[in-house]
């Protein structure tokens, strides 16, 4: 499987705590919390390039003396964090557009669907709720409203809990034609 995640960093530490070190993780900037419609610091970075699992791990060490031992090091997460999408500020300073936001979620489903397809396997986004919610917003094709009304009617005004999955699947257009609340998550 193809991991992404936001270059945020409660979404990155979720990332290394829940699939462990050493699993290759993307940060994708549009992966990041939403600016629209209202801009504020759950949707802005404060590091770019390696500065970002820099800032994960001093921020996890803050919490728990475990992450400051290997295999927990700056050097595993060199390795283990692709960091080029976001050398440079991959956030806004403003609230985004809706256009603009939705362009953005539309090339996560994108390259989320591309990397599957590249490796036969699935893609894991690890994001943030807000996210989440409008991904099923603008992105539900007829098929999973057909046939899941309630539970798309459920993601599209919940969230999801902390540390929560749903998987689904796209289809070719880039829309989700099927999604399922996995590992007991639940919508608070």
């Amino acid at each position: 499987s193809h991991v992404i995640a936001s270059p945020l960093t409660r979404a990155l530490s979720t990332a290394v705590i829940a699939l462990g070190v050493g699993r290759k993780i993307t940060l994708l900037p549009e992966a990041r919390e939403l600016g629209w419609p209202l801009g504020g610091p759950d949707s802005m970075g404060t590091a770019t390039g390696a500065g970002i699992p820099q800032r994960m791990l001093e921020c996890l060490c803050a919490v728990d003396a475990e992450y400051c031992k290997p295999p927990f090091s700056q050097e595993a997460m060199a390795e283990c964090i692709d960091v080029s999408a976001a050398e440079e500020q991959w956030w806004t300073n403003f609230r985004e557009s809706k256009q603009d936001m939705q362009t953005r979620l539309s090339r996560l489903l994108q390259k989320a669907r591309l990397a599957s397809a590249s490796n036969s396997g699935a893609s894991i986004i690890v994001c943030h709720s807000v996210l989440i919610r409008r991904v099923f917003i603008e992105f539900a094709s007829p098929e999973l409203l057909a046939s899941k009304p309630d539970l798309l009617s459920q993601l599209r005004k919940g969230k999801l809990e902390n540390c929560g999955v749903v998987r689904v699947v796209l289809n070719e257009d880039g829309l989700i034609d099927d999604a399922a609340l996995v590992f007991g998550t639940k919508l608070v």
